[in-house]
Protein backbone atom coordinates (compact mmCIF):
# COMPACT_ATOMS: atom_id res chain seq x y z
CA UNK A 1 0.00 0.00 0.00
CA UNK A 2 0.56 3.61 -0.64
CA UNK A 3 0.62 6.64 1.51
CA UNK A 4 0.43 10.22 -0.32
CA UNK A 5 0.82 13.37 1.73
CA UNK A 6 0.47 16.25 0.13
CA UNK A 7 0.87 19.98 1.32
CA UNK A 8 -1.96 22.29 1.00
CA UNK A 9 -0.53 25.17 2.60
CA UNK A 10 1.46 27.70 1.18
CA UNK A 11 5.02 27.09 3.25
CA UNK A 12 7.60 24.19 3.51
CA UNK A 13 6.54 20.88 5.99
CA UNK A 14 8.83 18.72 6.91
CA UNK A 15 7.41 15.87 7.94
CA UNK A 16 8.22 13.06 10.81
CA UNK A 17 6.85 9.82 10.56
CA UNK A 18 7.23 6.43 12.20
CA UNK A 19 5.37 3.22 11.77
CA UNK A 20 5.52 0.63 14.33
CA UNK A 21 8.78 -1.63 14.21
CA UNK A 22 10.30 1.09 11.65
CA UNK A 23 12.55 3.65 12.02
CA UNK A 24 11.60 7.24 11.88
CA UNK A 25 11.40 8.85 7.98
CA UNK A 26 11.79 12.38 7.32
CA UNK A 27 9.73 14.14 4.17
CA UNK A 28 10.40 17.64 2.60
CA UNK A 29 7.38 18.72 1.12
CA UNK A 30 6.96 22.31 -0.17
CA UNK A 31 3.51 24.31 -1.07
CA UNK A 32 1.52 22.17 -3.01
CA UNK A 33 3.87 19.10 -3.30
CA UNK A 34 3.20 16.19 -2.46
CA UNK A 35 5.37 13.14 -1.20
CA UNK A 36 4.88 9.29 -1.22
CA UNK A 37 5.79 6.31 0.91
CA UNK A 38 5.57 2.69 -0.38
CA UNK A 39 5.69 -0.77 0.61
CA UNK A 40 3.23 -0.07 3.73
CA UNK A 41 1.15 -2.79 5.65
CA UNK A 42 -2.64 -2.01 6.49
CA UNK A 43 -1.53 -2.24 10.08
CA UNK A 44 0.50 0.74 9.30
CA UNK A 45 -2.05 2.83 7.40
CA UNK A 46 -4.49 2.19 9.69
CA UNK A 47 -1.65 2.87 12.72
CA UNK A 48 -1.23 6.54 10.39
CA UNK A 49 -5.13 7.02 10.23
CA UNK A 50 -5.48 6.85 14.10
CA UNK A 51 -3.02 9.85 14.81
CA UNK A 52 -3.45 11.74 11.77
CA UNK A 53 -5.94 13.80 13.64
CA UNK A 54 -4.23 14.61 16.43
CA UNK A 55 -1.13 16.19 14.05
CA UNK A 56 -3.26 18.06 11.72
CA UNK A 57 -3.61 15.47 8.54
CA UNK A 58 -6.97 15.40 6.94
CA UNK A 59 -7.94 13.03 4.58
CA UNK A 60 -8.05 14.60 1.03
CA UNK A 61 -11.88 13.35 0.89
CA UNK A 62 -13.27 14.56 3.78
CA UNK A 63 -13.17 17.90 5.87
CA UNK A 64 -10.68 18.89 7.72
CA UNK A 65 -10.87 19.34 11.79
CA UNK A 66 -10.02 22.29 13.82
CA UNK A 67 -6.38 21.24 13.98
CA UNK A 68 -5.62 21.05 10.06
CA UNK A 69 -1.98 21.90 9.52
CA UNK A 70 -2.45 21.43 5.56
CA UNK A 71 -1.52 18.27 5.12
CA UNK A 72 -3.53 16.28 3.46
CA UNK A 73 -3.35 12.69 2.88
CA UNK A 74 -4.74 9.79 0.43
CA UNK A 75 -4.44 5.99 0.01
CA UNK A 76 -2.88 4.29 -2.64
CA UNK A 77 -3.69 7.73 -5.03
CA UNK A 78 -2.15 10.72 -5.63
CA UNK A 79 -3.95 14.23 -3.88
CA UNK A 80 -5.46 15.84 -6.87
CA UNK A 81 -4.55 19.40 -7.68
CA UNK A 82 -7.82 20.29 -6.76
CA UNK A 83 -8.22 18.65 -3.34
CA UNK A 84 -4.91 20.80 -2.70
CA UNK A 85 -6.62 23.58 -3.89
CA UNK A 86 -10.02 23.06 -1.81
CA UNK A 87 -8.12 22.23 1.14
CA UNK A 88 -5.87 25.53 1.13
CA UNK A 89 -9.04 27.36 1.30
CA UNK A 90 -9.96 25.14 4.27
CA UNK A 91 -7.01 25.79 6.21
CA UNK A 92 -7.39 29.63 5.75
CA UNK A 93 -10.56 29.52 7.65
CA UNK A 94 -9.61 27.34 9.89
CA UNK A 95 -6.70 29.60 10.54
CA UNK A 96 -9.22 32.38 10.76
CA UNK A 97 -11.10 30.75 13.55
CA UNK A 98 -7.94 30.55 15.45
CA UNK A 99 -7.03 33.96 14.82
CA UNK A 100 -10.56 35.06 16.24
CA UNK A 101 -10.29 32.85 19.22
CA UNK A 102 -7.54 34.59 20.15
CA UNK A 103 -8.53 37.60 19.41
CA UNK A 104 -11.26 36.74 21.89
CA UNK A 105 -8.75 35.54 24.83
CA UNK A 106 -6.85 38.60 24.17
CA UNK A 107 -9.32 41.15 24.98
CA UNK A 108 -11.14 38.76 27.44
CA UNK A 109 -7.61 39.00 29.49
CA UNK A 110 -7.08 42.95 28.76
CA UNK A 111 -10.66 43.11 30.02
CA UNK A 112 -9.93 41.23 33.32
CA UNK A 113 -6.76 42.74 34.22
CA UNK A 114 -8.62 46.70 33.70
CA UNK A 115 -10.99 45.28 36.12
CA UNK A 116 -8.47 44.04 38.30
CA UNK A 117 -6.74 47.08 38.32
CA UNK A 118 -9.19 49.00 38.96
CA UNK A 119 -10.55 47.44 42.05
CA UNK A 120 -13.81 46.02 40.61
CA UNK A 121 -16.08 43.39 42.75
CA UNK A 122 -19.28 41.78 40.39
CA UNK A 123 -18.70 44.50 37.89
CA UNK A 124 -19.05 47.07 40.02
CA UNK A 125 -16.32 50.11 39.47
CA UNK A 126 -15.28 52.04 41.70
CA UNK A 127 -13.78 54.31 39.44
CA UNK A 128 -13.79 56.37 35.82
CA UNK A 129 -14.94 54.49 32.78
CA UNK A 130 -12.50 52.81 30.23
CA UNK A 131 -13.25 51.89 26.83
CA UNK A 132 -10.42 49.33 24.66
CA UNK A 133 -10.80 48.75 20.83
CA UNK A 134 -8.71 45.68 19.73
CA UNK A 135 -8.83 45.36 16.07
CA UNK A 136 -7.57 42.39 13.65
CA UNK A 137 -6.37 43.11 10.58
CA UNK A 138 -5.11 40.70 7.44
CA UNK A 139 -0.87 40.35 7.20
CA UNK A 140 -1.20 40.57 3.27
CA UNK A 141 -0.72 43.77 2.40
CA UNK A 142 -2.46 42.83 -0.91
CA UNK A 143 -5.56 41.84 0.71
CA UNK A 144 -8.07 44.68 -0.04
CA UNK A 145 -11.21 42.40 1.44
CA UNK A 146 -13.11 43.52 4.48
CA UNK A 147 -13.00 39.61 5.63
CA UNK A 148 -10.19 39.29 7.74
CA UNK A 149 -11.16 42.61 9.79
CA UNK A 150 -12.86 42.08 13.38
CA UNK A 151 -13.02 44.53 15.97
CA UNK A 152 -14.24 44.15 19.44
CA UNK A 153 -14.94 46.63 22.37
CA UNK A 154 -14.95 46.75 25.99
CA UNK A 155 -16.29 49.47 27.55
CA UNK A 156 -16.35 49.37 31.34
Amino acid sequence: MKLFLANASSQNHRIYLRFPERTMTTHDVGPGNQTVIDNLTSMDIEYFKAHADIYGYADAKRNPGPSFSGIIYSIDSEVSATAMQDKNGDLKDVQIKKSEDILATGAAAVDAALAQGRGEKDGKSSRSQTSLEIQSESVDPNDNSQNGLKKMVIER
